[in-house]
């Protein structure tokens, strides 16, 4: 079981899969949909069934329109043209050869060498101007396409998403969701962007090519063409292997998004349990897996790169030898043999320029596919349908008849069984019983979530599978019991709830209106006014800048706003302290009259006034009635009011003196709290106050990818003395390329034998350089892709960890949502790629190309060397300053890409509230207008980098015509021979080509070093003050800790909210083994004191002493060992039952202790009624459990670790009666020989607390026992007789 065993550091020790298994639920879900009815089966398996789709390049350029065609057309045309232009040269170079020949054996006078010199040498000039302006064309022209067709993509995914049926997402991690929208769009972005344009100007360049080879001559042109077929043959199966690899190694990535994503939403229970380690060791299985798969994508682009070396050499190899035996049988000139020859060169160069290409195109169409399955998937129930029928009127009228449902997760349960029930217009019906019995399935149903597989649902005497799904939605108002809010004001998540209405385009002033008197109604109105935003206040990402009372409310505030026809409320007030719940209950009462109401309660002191109470288990109604027939029964119904009563009778018993009266009056009683319109509220003002980081240079980036990259030295070195090896081959071809010409030179026949042996041998000597090239390479790009693995899996682990290191205050922060976090994980360690593995690798020889051919040129012939060396820092610095257009294109896209990301998420991660809010196109048109104004921004910054792209390009043909112009000189002057000339112009000419492959690189450059600057910060960000890591302070041994705390004049403000203060002098003391009930209204600093004991925060001023030490000068890791909390809004994690039991414990425990904890959490006959048992798979956030069984859970796991401190922030508010009573004894007996603080709204289940603490205004303001603070008659009392049942029997 050893879970928390001491991480690996994957510095150190090697992390491999087995340290931890996965068992994927696939396979056992086919298992049980084969052993169902074929009827049935069909239903469940296409509520959950996704398909498969193979994209091509005219599915994605389907997604343009209009005149963004023209612009896709004139793209393709300007790299046609620039493509083509290229192999014009070697007619040039081919003429210019013949001229030297001649003139060279007197053939020519010194005038017309020197005219043919001139005339040629301005065709390169003109053929430069071409290239630079169609080369500036095409790439700006093909990005711009690009970023369109990357942002229709997006918009189409989020678009499918929204409107995907509920049993699929829930199939879905939504951090899979996340990292598909970000980083397959870059993929599909970078498929289709400049470098599809290089593969159409590669292909020109070889049709070109052909065509010129075979005009010139056709024999040396037919023979060489072999050389193509063999490139093709060697280069495909090796790209779609590549392919294959890149995709798993991206589906793996997928899963440990989500893990990432799961454990940033549930932040606080993963720094409560001390969780980091298990999440980072599931999110380590899937880098692993990922990285697994990178390996394999090493081997075959190392096989790819090195076969299509070798087949360029031993190209020029043939087609020397080859053409040197049709000079002898045809008596052919220089000229000729030389164009035929460099030209098919250039397009058998060039399809190996294809192959890389056309991966980055091909693992972009791979990406296209996996998003395109989700984007062509109807949707079993589809809410973007104009199908159905759409009612005039709405009465409100609900029957279930015999209704038999299960969900497609679990096929084998179910869930409701024969279900009939139905509902009159107008009246209110009330659904209750444990949890698991099938009560939330039908809210479910109602709102067309899941489908169901017999029987039939009538709303006003039609069928719902008749109804149009989103009108349908658009009549029912649903509250559910863990209220969703998102990241915007109060106001705009009020009108949410008006999507579908008459009022959604209403104006402003007719909209404000209708909040208002909708947040009056909730009880919502009276906090907001005293905000100092109103209701322009942001709530926060989840609606965590506001109190779970204050979002409940604000919830039912935009339920009501839409007038519904049927109100469906889920534990509606479950958040709600016990005064706003009577005020809030008094509302929906009176809401409720005019309207269908089917209501889940387990308080059933908001239910008794019902019209029909229905009690549930198993699936099946047991007892149905109003609450007076019930209660007459005598049956389960009556038990469950017993176990809620609670007492209101005031004993004779002498009210002790640690009673606290309040000193607020009563008239005060009746006031909102100010400390509660206040404590939450967000200050814009915080960001700002952060001091200018400093950008990290590139040295600094690399020395830390240096440092990273320590363990695979022994890849690097080796791979870098490779790397000079490969640089060497082109500078060695200069050398032989000027013998070979000068071995053509020949006057005569006479000289055929002599030439004929001086080739033999030559191009012997490219043959070996061939087979030296191709076992460097293999093992040049294996070593070095190998590394880049490694460093992007290190990265990736390191960076999440560091995370997991950050205290509260990080997390809080609007600039670390959920959705930035996973993003950043995703896209930044898989684009250092930009500067590591296969790039890095190409980069060097690339290096070594110019940097020898210069040396090269400068010691054959010193003064030409200089001249076309002088062109080279030119070439370089409109290279650098391109990189640095795009570096600084990179940081501001960032931001706004970042936003984008985030919008998308929040959304994903919320999409049960989307959905039944209807919310979907509100949603997509947000997003497609952040999108569209992304794609503007962008196009200026792409224009400049196009700009210096095009001059890069066109240079090649300057320096030609300044080569060939300033070497005839020289030649004329007796200065120069013909090898020196040529041995030059070769040495600059393969230089400059160099020279500009580096910079093609540019684009990944420039993502590399923002990339490699976001990891340098985040591995920099080390906490404030509570670091989870450190191991200063004090070891706390669990078992000696005897629990006594104590609050000593605490002071506390929210590290982003300093301007308002939370608890102002709290004085507070709790001795060892004492039950304290903590209670108040939303907002009164309750849940910030059990945040205070856990250590999220330290206070301002004051002390929080566990035992008489502070707890600041206490081990933080070994003592949150000795508390255990539960929280309100239950957190699940992706895993088994056992796994998140397992959670909760210290030490190795068996199944037994496991089973033990379960059963006091009375969850364990849940448990065992489940054919998989504890290892039932949780879903995603707990999605497969109902929020009874997941609070339960929650629970088993805080009582698995034995607490010495039990923290109980409102445990059991998701609970039914019954389960209540059992967990409450569990919770009774376990508070036995241990300090357990609860926060309760629920009073009932706290009146046997040994003292009862009042807060108000961030204090307390009465302290006793139930009885005693019943007998002063203050604030609890009244909260008492808000909830006593006992009356109304």
């Amino acid at each position: 079981m050893g879970l928390f065993k001491r991480k690996k550091d994957p510095e150190k020790e090697p992390l491999d899969e087995k340290d931890a298994e996965y068992k994927h639920p696939d396979d056992q879900l086919n298992e049980k949909f084969k052993q169902l009815d074929p009827a049935m089966r069909e239903v469940l398996e296409g509520q959950l069934k996704g398909i498969s789709y193979k994209a091509s390049l005219s599915d994605l350029y389907g997604m343009l329109r209009g005149w963004e065609y023209l612009i896709a057309f004139t793209a393709y045309t300007c790299s046609i043209i620039a493509g083509a232009a290229m192999p014009l040269m070697t007619l040039v170079v081919g003429d210019m050869a013949q001229q030297f020949t001649n003139y060279f054996i007197g053939v020519l006078s010194r005038g017309e060498f020197q005219d043919k010199i001139r005339d040629n040498s301005l065709y390169f000039v003109y053929l430069g101007i071409g290239l630079a302006v169609f080369q500036y064309l095409a790439t700006f022209l093909h990005i711009v396409i690009s970023e369109i067709i990357a942002s229709r993509v997006r918009q189409k995914f989020l678009w499918s998403i929204l409107h995907q049926n509920v049993a699929y997402l829930d199939s879905m991690g939504s951090g899979e969701i996340t990292e598909s929208i970000t980083s397959d769009t870059r993929l599909i972005q970078e498929g289709v962007s400049e470098k599809i344009g290089m593969t159409v100007e590669c292909l020109a360049t070889v049709v070109s090519a052909l065509v010129v080879a075979f005009a010139k001559y056709w024999k040396l042109a037919l023979v060489l063409l072999s050389v193509m077929v063999a490139l093709l043959m060697s280069s495909t199966p090796t790209t779609l292997m590549l392919i294959k690899m890149y995709m798993k190694s991206l589906e793996s990535y997928g899963k440990a998004s989500s893990i990432a994503e799961e454990t940033f939403s549930a932040i606080r229970t993963a720094t409560a349990f001390g969780a980091h380690e298990f999440q980072l060791s599931k999110y380590n299985i899937f880098i692993l897996e990922s990285r697994g798969y990178g390996f394999k994508k090493a081997l075959w682009l190392s096989l790819m790169v090195g076969s299509v070396w070798f087949i360029v050499f031993n190209t020029y190899a043939l087609a020397f030898w080859q053409g040197s035996r049709f000079m002898v049988s045809d008596n052919s000139g220089i000229g000729k043999i030389l164009t035929a020859c460099m030209a098919m060169l250039f397009g058998a160069m060039t399809i190996g320029n294809v192959t890389t290409h056309m991966k980055d195109v091909s693992v972009g169409i791979g990406a296209a596919s996996k998003l395109l399955a989700i984007i062509n998937r109807e949707p079993y129930l589809d809410s973007s349908s104009e199908d159905g029928v759409r009612l005039e009127k709405v009465d409100g009228s609900i029957s279930f008849r015999n209704v038999t449902t299960r969900y497609p997760s679990r096929p084998d349960v179910t869930v409701l069984s024969d279900f009939s029930l139905d509902v009159k217009p107008g009246n209110t019906v009330a659904l209750v019983g444990e949890s698991g019995s099938g009560k939330s399935t039908i809210v479910g149903l109602l709102e067309r979530f899941y489908e169901y597989l017999e029987g039939d649902i009538l709303l006003d005497g039609v069928s719902v599978k008749d109804i149009n799904i989103k009108w349908l939605r658009q009549q029912i108002a649903l509250v559910q019991q863990e209220p969703v809010l998102f990241a915007t004001s109060i106001y705009e998540n009020i009108c949410y709830g008006l999507v579908g209405t008459k009022y959604e385009n209403a104006p402003e002033d007719v909209k404000r209106e209708l909040v208002e008197k909708a947040c009056k109604d909730a009880n919502a109105w009276e906090f907001i006014t005293q905000m100092t935003h109103g209701l322009d206040t942001e709530v926060g990402e989840r609606g965590l800048s506001l109190s779970g009372g204050q979002k409940q409310r604000i919830a039912i505030a935009r339920a009501v706003i839409s007038q519904p026809k049927i109100l469906l409320l889920d534990e509606a007030t479950s958040a709600l302290d016990t005064r706003s719940e009577g005020i809030v209950q008094d509302a929906l009462n009176r809401l409720s009259e005019s309207r269908t109401t089917l209501v889940i309660a387990h308080r059933l002191s908001t239910i008794q006034n019902a019209d029909l109470i229905v009690v549930m288990s198993k699936g099946r109604i047991i007892e149905k009635g109003t609450h007076k027939e019930l209660l007459k029964l005598r049956g389960r119904y009556y038990q469950l009011v017993q176990v809620q009563n609670i007492n209101t009778k005031i004993k004779n018993t002498h009210i002790t003196k640690s009673i606290t009266a309040s000193t607020i009056s009563d008239s005060e009683n009746d006031k909102p709290d100010d400390l509660e319109s206040q404590i939450y509220e967000p200050s814009p003002e915080t960001a700002s106050e952060l001091p200018p980081q400093k950008k990290p240079s590139v040295a600094k980036l690399f020395m830390m990818l240096l440092k990273i990259s320590k363990g695979e030295y022994h890849l690097m070195v080796p791979a870098m003395f490779c790397a000079l090896i490969a640089g060497m081959g082109f500078p060695s071809l200069s050398l032989l390329m000027g013998h070979i010409i000068e071995a053509f030179q020949v006057s005569g026949p006479q000289d055929y034998p002599h030439m004929r042996s001086q080739i033999n041998k030559l191009t012997g000597f490219l043959f070996m350089i061939g087979v030296i090239e191709l076992f460097n390479y293999i093992f040049l790009i294996s070593s070095l892709v190998i590394s880049s693995e490694y460093l992007i899996y290190k990265m990736r682990y390191r960076c999440f960890q560091q995370y997991l290191r950050q205290d509260m205050a990080f997390f809080d922060r609007p600039e670390n949502k959920v959705g930035s976090l996973v993003t950043m994980l995703a896209k930044d360690p898989q684009e250092i790629e930009g500067l590591s593995g296969g790039t890095a690798a190409q980069i060097t020889v690339s290096v070594v190309i110019v940097v020898v051919g210069i040396i090269i040129s400068l010691i054959t012939n010193w003064r030409l060397g200089l001249v076309c060396t002088s062109t080279v820092p030119l070439l370089l610095g409109c290279g650098f300053f391109r990189v640095y257009l795009i570096i600084m294109f990179e940081e501001r896209s960032l931001k706004s890409y970042q936003n984008s990301a985030s919008y998308a998420c929040e959304q994903v991660s919320a999409l049960r509230t989307v959905i039944s809010l209807t919310r979907e196109e509100g949603i997509y048109d947000k997003y497609r207008k952040s999108i569209k104004a992304q794609v503007r921004r962008s196009t200026q910054s792409v224009a400049r980098t196009a700009i210096m792209h095009g001059l890069i390009q066109g240079m090649v043909p300057w320096i030609f015509a300044l080569g060939f112009w300033y070497g005839s000189k020289l030649m004329i002057e007796g200065r120069a021979t013909n090898r020196e000339f040529f041995t030059v112009l070769m040495a600059i000419l393969f230089g400059a080509q160099a020279a500009g492959q580096i910079f093609s690189y540019a684009p990944g450059m420039g993502k590399a070093k923002q990339a490699a600057a976001n990891v340098k910060k985040v591995l920099d960000t080390l906490p404030e003050v509570i670091d989870i890591e450190s191991e200063e302070g004090a070891i706390v041994n669990p078992s000696e800790v005897k629990g006594e705390i104590e609050f000593r004049n605490v002071a506390f403000r929210y590290p982003t909210r300093m301007e308002v203060p939370v608890l102002q002098g709290l004085n507070l003391t709790i001795k060892p083994g004492q039950y304290i009930g903590l209670v108040g209204a939303s907002g009164c600093g309750k849940s910030t004191t059990v945040g205070l004991i856990e250590r999220f925060y330290d206070p301002l001023s004051g002390e929080v002493l566990l035992d008489g030490a502070d707890i600041r000068n206490l081990h933080l890791r070994t003592y949150r060992q000795a508390l255990a909390l539960v929280q309100q809004e239950p957190v699940l994690f992706g895993g088994s039952i056992r796994d998140n039991v397992l959670l909760g414990s210290i030490n190795e425990v068996s199944d037994d202790e496991v089973i033990e904890a379960c059963r006091e959490a009375n969850i364990y006959d849940f448990i065992s009624s489940l054919p998989e048992g504890l290892d039932t798979l949780c879903g995603n956030r707990g999605a497969m459990l109902s929020g009874g069984q997941k609070q339960r859970i929650a629970i088993a796991r805080a009582l698995i670790r034995n607490p010495r401190v039990l923290l109980l922030d409102e445990a059991t508010s998701a609970l039914d009666s019954e389960s209540e009573k059992a967990v409450q004894e569990a919770i009774d007996r376990a508070s036995k020989g241990r300090t357990t603080i609860t926060i309760a709204h629920r009073l009932s289940t706290i009146q046997n607390c040994d003292v009862i603490h009042v807060f108000e205004g961030g204090k307390i303001v009465e302290s006793g026992k139930h009885d005693e603070l019943l007998a002063l008659g203050g604030k609890y009392y009244d909260l008492v007789q808000l909830q006593g049942l006992e009356n109304q029997n």
